[in-house]
C-alpha cells in the first residue's frame, strides 16, 4: 500500500495536513470524552474552566514535546527564514515528553482550581488514549515515526512523507493507533466502573501505554535515540533498533513505578460506591 501527499487540501490561502488535521480531531474527542467525565464525577471546577485547562495543557505538551525532541534529536531549524522555522515548529515531537510537561501543568492548575488531584486525573487519563490514537493516525498521514523495513502484505510505502520513502514499511503507527483505541475502550467500559480507588484510570492507562510503547519501539525505523545499544554500527533509516530506546527505558521505569503501586492501592483500597 503506498501512501500519498501528507497534505489533504491546497489552497491558495490554507493548507490542511493530515497531520494537523488528525490531532485536532483526536484533541475535541479526547476533552469531550473528559468534559462529560468530569460532569459525571461533579467536578464542576473543572467543567466550568475545562477550555482554560486544556489550552495550559496544549501549550505544555507543545513545548515539552519539542524540547525533548530537540535535547534527545539535536535538530534546530535550517535557517531563520519563515518556511524553516514553521517546519520545524509543527514537526518533531517526543510524547513522554509532552506527557511530562502536560502532568506538571495540571497539577498547578488543579492546585489553583482546589480540585482533588487523583479524581482529576483520571478525568482527563480517560480521554488521552483516544486522543493519542488519532495523532498516531497523523503520524502516519505525515510519514513520520516510520517503522522499520517490512515485507509484509499490510506494509506501507511513503512516497511524499516527511521520514523515508520508496521503502515498504511496518505501518507502526498504525499499530499504535489501534492498540491505544482498545486502551480507550477497556478504560472506559471496565477499568472506570469497577474502580476501586482514586488514580486508578490513570496507573492504568500509563501502565498500558508503557506495555504498548515496548512493543511498538520493537518496529521502529525511525532511528529512535538509544539509552543502550549492543552495536557500535551507526544506526540506517528503516533498521529496527539495536539497543533499548530512550522511550522503552521510560516505558520500563513508568511500569516500575506503577505497577507496584497498582498493586498497593488495590490491597489497601475499599471499594469505592
Amino acid at each position: 500500500m503506498q501512501v500519498m501527499s501528507p497534505e489533504i487540501l491546497e489552497l491558495s490561502w490554507i493548507t490542511i495536513r493530515g497531520y494537523g488535521l488528525m490531532i485536532a480531531i483526536g484533541v475535541l474527542l479526547g476533552s469531550l470524552v473528559a468534559k462529560r467525565e468530569a460532569r459525571r464525577r461533579g467536578l464542576h471546577a473543572l467543567d466550568e474552566y475545562f477550555l482554560w485547562v486544556a489550552m495550559a495543557l496544549a501549550v505544555a505538551g507543545f513545548l515539552g514535546g519539542k524540547l525533548v525532541y530537540v535535547w534527545t534529536e539535536g535538530e534546530w531549524p535550517e535557517s531563520l527564514e519563515r518556511e524553516a522555522i514553521a517546519t520545524f515548529m509543527r514537526q518533531g515531537f517526543v510524547f513522554y515528553g509532552m506527557l511530562i510537561a502536560t502532568v506538571a501543568t495540571l497539577v498547578l492548575a488543579l492546585k489553583r482550581l482546589k480540585l482533588p488531584l487523583r479524581e482529576s486525573f483520571d478525568t482527563l487519563a480517560l480521554g488521552t488514549p483516544l486522543a493519542h490514537a488519532f495523532g498516531r493516525l497523523g503520524c502516519f498521514m505525515a510519514g513520520c515515526c516510520y517503522g522499520c523495513a517490512a515485507d509484509l502484505p499490510w506494509a506501507v510505502t511513503f512516497t511524499e512523507g516527511q521520514g523515508l520513502n520508496g521503502v515498504a514499511l511496518h505501518p507502526v503507527q498504525l499499530y499504535e493507533a489501534a492498540a491505544e483505541l482498545l486502551v480507550f475502550v477497556w478504560l472506559y467500559r471496565s477499568v472506570r466502573p469497577r474502580a476501586t480507588f482514586p488514580g486508578q484510570v490513570t496507573l492504568s492507562y500509563l501502565c498500558a501505554y508503557a506495555v504498548i510503547r515496548i512493543g511498538t519501539e520493537l518496529l521502529r525505523g525511525d532511528g529512535n535515540p538509544l539509552a543502550w545499544s549492543w552495536s557500535s554500527a551507526a544506526p540506517t533509516a528503516g533498521s529496527a533498533p539495536a539497543g533499548i530506546t530512550l522511550s522503552q527505558a521510560t516505558s520500563l521505569a513508568i511500569l516500575a513505578v506503577c505497577v507496584p503501586l497498582t498493586i498497593w492501592a488495590k490491597r489497601r483500597a475499599a471499594p469505592l460506591a
